[in-house]
């Protein structure tokens, strides 16, 4: 047994054992316990006036004075008390999770009316870019055309020229990618709100 597995079970021991014990003697219709028995491997057994971590390992009966038995406590699983205490853990932080989200949205249809907002204003900064990179793109064209022309003309293409063109190519990669991040941003938000607001409703 690790080490993890014998402090729960002290645990187990010094308070869930006293209080199993004092409730069996408050129950109606039932002797106070007297005695409790435990079997090892070999099947002998021991009877003790107190229970004691073996005891619990190894499972036992709760006896009355006549040697009666009041009742079976089955064996302590460590493993499945980990996993009972593990899924506490998780329950617990769940718990925390749905607080924080009531309080921040109250209701679904406020987290609904916030998505909106978000999504709106997202898709706003979209077109934004959009129409940026097509106005850069259109004057890219005409500097395109004007740099053919030197070209066939058998003259030189201005720096100033070379320049420009070079500084719209920067533009238009540059938007290109910023509306790719806001394009996935936006389905980010969107499944960030429809998880929110699927919680929300189960609490309501």
């Amino acid at each position: 047994m690790t080490f993890n597995q014998l402090k729960l079970l002290k645990i187990i021991i010094y308070i869930f054992i006293p209080f199993s014990i004092s409730s069996l003697a408050l129950a109606d219709n039932l002797p106070p316990p007297a005695w409790y028995r435990y079997y090892d491997r070999n099947g002998v057994a021991t009877i003790s006036s107190s229970v004691s971590s073996t005891h619990i390992q190894q499972g036992y009966d709760v006896l009355d004075r006549r040697m009666q038995i009041i009742r079976h406590v089955p064996a302590f699983n460590a493993e499945r008390s980990q996993q009972n205490a593990q899924s506490y853990g998780i329950q617990s932080k769940q718990h925390e999770t749905d607080l924080r989200l009531k309080q921040a949205y109250t209701s679904s249809r406020t987290a609904e009316l916030k998505k909106q907002e978000a999504l709106k204003a997202i898709k706003i900064q979209i077109n934004i870019q959009q129409q940026h990179t097509k106005d850069t793109y259109q004057d890219q064209v005409s500097l395109r055309r004007e740099e053919l022309q030197y070209i066939r003309q058998g003259k030189s293409v201005p720096a100033a020229l070379k320049d420009h063109i070079h500084q719209n190519d920067q533009a238009i990669n540059h938007s290109k990618n910023r509306i790719l991040d806001l394009q996935n941003n936006y389905r980010d938000t969107q499944l960030k709100y429809d998880k929110i607001i699927s919680r929300l409703k189960l609490m309501e």
